[in-house]
């Protein structure tokens, strides 16, 4: 079996690669100083996402820096949403 060349490992790897063709920002969530969570719609190969990109920095006057976020399809947006909403629902009946 032949090696393959640096040329075809590159050309692969791109072909795996997400491309994103447009952002819209649809809000951030500053946790803390440090920590924050951007939730985007993001477009990639003509699919859509929802993007929940964690962010940090060191010092609260240093640049947000992104952490690897998750791509949720849209079609499974709302159930995230459901997911988080009972959650929250939990730990108030908790908190009670």
């Amino acid at each position: 079996m032949a090696a393959t060349t640096r040329a075809q490992n590159l050309k692969k790897a791109q072909d795996f690669a997400l491309n994103i063709d447009a952002t819209t920002e649809i809000g951030m969530l500053e946790l803390s100083a440090t920590q924050a969570i951007r939730v985007s719609i993001i477009r990639s190969r003509g699919r859509q996402f929802t993007a929940i990109t964690p962010f940090w920095r060191k010092k609260s006057d240093d640049m947000w820096k992104p952490k690897a976020g998750v791509w949720v399809p849209v079609a499974h947006t709302g159930e995230v949403a459901d997911c988080l909403a009972r959650a929250a629902e939990t730990i108030r009946k908790k908190e009670a």
